[in-house]
């Protein structure tokens, strides 16, 4: 499963980030060589609730669903440190459905 910048996705289980069923936003794509894990490109997902994580691509599989659906201000989102991430969601610049 491929997961692009500003996917829009759904938790397919509960974690200690999203339950499931929770709509969340890919805000970053990154490379995760250097892992031992197989490598990769790995993602980092805000929830709904504004809670976020990184997931590999295996995490991935098992725990996103992804949708056809884009959230166009994440598209282009260059992830500079989680003040400002923080900062975004609650200004509601991320939109989930």
């Amino acid at each position: 499963m491929i997961l692009e910048l500003g996917q829009r996705v759904i938790a397919t289980r509960d974690t200690g980030v999203c339950d499931k069923g929770e709509r969340g936003v890919v805000y970053e794509v990154y490379s995760r060589e250097g892992y031992g894990d197989g490598d990769g490109m790995g993602v980092s997902v805000i929830f709904e609730k504004g809670r976020y994580d990184g997931f590999s691509p295996k995490e991935a599989q098992l725990m996103l669903e992804p949708l056809e659906e884009e959230c166009p201000f994440a598209r282009y989102y260059r992830f500079e440190n989680v003040g400002r991430l923080a900062n975004d969601y609650r200004k509601g610049l991320f939109t989930f459905r």
